[in-house]
C-alpha cells in the first residue's frame, strides 16, 4: 500500500504534468491562432480579389453588349425617324401648297409642334425606358457623350427646319 506521503508526491507530480500540459496547450493554441488568422487572411484577400476581377469582368462584357444594343437601337430609332419625319414633311408641304399665305405659317408651326411631340413621345420614351433599365451602367458613361448625341440630333433637326423653311420660301415665289 502507498502512504499518503507517497500519494502526496504522484498528485505533485500529476498536478506539475498538468501544469507542463496547459502550458503546452496554451503555446499549441496560440501558435494555431496566429496560423489560422495569417492563412484566414490570405484566403479571404484572395477570395475578395477573384470576386472583384470576376465582377470587373462581368461589369465590362455587360457594358460591351449594352453599348451594343444601345447602338442598334439607336440606328432603328434613327431609320424610323427618319422615315416618319419624311413622311410627315410631305404631307404638311402638301397642305401648306393648297392653303393661303397666313395659314402657311400657322402650318409650319404646327408641323414643327408635332415633330417636337413626336420626338418627345417616339423617340425620347424608348430612350428613357432603356435608359431606366441600365442607370446603373450609364451612370459610368460620361456625359460628354450624351451631351454631343443631342446636339447632333438639334443640329439635325435645325437643318431639317431650315431646308423646310427654303422650300417654303420657293414655293411661295413659285
Amino acid at each position: 500500500m502507498l502512504e499518503e506521503k507517497d500519494i502526496q508526491a504522484i498528485a505533485q507530480l500529476i498536478l506539475a504534468s498538468e501544469e507542463r500540459l496547459r502550458g503546452e496547450i496554451g503555446q499549441v493554441e496560440e501558435r494555431l491562432r496566429v496560423e489560422f488568422h495569417s492563412k484566414l487572411e490570405t484566403e479571404i484577400h484572395a477570395s475578395e480579389e477573384r470576386t472583384r476581377t470576376g465582377i470587373q469582368e462581368e461589369i465590362r462584357a455587360s457594358e460591351d453588349r449594352l453599348r451594343g444594343e444601345m447602338g442598334q437601337v439607336e440606328d432603328r430609332l434613327r431609320t424610323e425617324f427618319q422615315s416618319k419625319l419624311e413622311t410627315e414633311i410631305r404631307a404638311s408641304e402638301e397642305r401648306l401648297r393648297t392653303e393661303f399665305h397666313s395659314q402657311m405659317k400657322e402650318e409650319i408651326h404646327a408641323s414643327e409642334t408635332r415633330t417636337h411631340a413626336y420626338i418627345e413621345s417616339g423617340v425620347m420614351k424608348p430612350i428613357r425606358l432603356l435608359a431606366e433599365g441600365h442607370a446603373q451602367i450609364l451612370e459610368r458613361l460620361p456625359e460628354a457623350d450624351e451631351l454631343d448625341s443631342l446636339r447632333g440630333r438639334v443640329r439635325n433637326l435645325e437643318r431639317i427646319v431650315t431646308e423646310q423653311g427654303r422650300e417654303i420660301d420657293a414655293l411661295k415665289r413659285a
